[in-house]
């Protein structure tokens, strides 16, 4: 959540709220499956909305947590 919180603006109720569309969104070896991979994204893209630059973004820190 930190990483998300830093790079989001420092909004913490928009990075709480990428967090748990990332965690509702999630499945076992979805780094390896582009299907799975795509989920979280879109997960990430209905909290963030159409900016591409920023949900790449926000898909990039959460691909290198290993939280997730």
């Amino acid at each position: 959540k930190r990483a998300l919180y830093d790079n989001l603006g420092q909004d913490e109720a928009l990075a709480v709220k990428v967090d748990a569309a990332v965690r509702k969104n999630l499945q076992d070896g979805w780094r390896e499956n582009a299907i799975k991979t795509k989920k979280v994204q879109l997960g990430i893209k209905a909290v963030l909305g159409d900016d591409e630059e920023r949900v790449t973004q926000a898909l990039a820190i959460v691909r290198a947590q290993h939280e997730y």
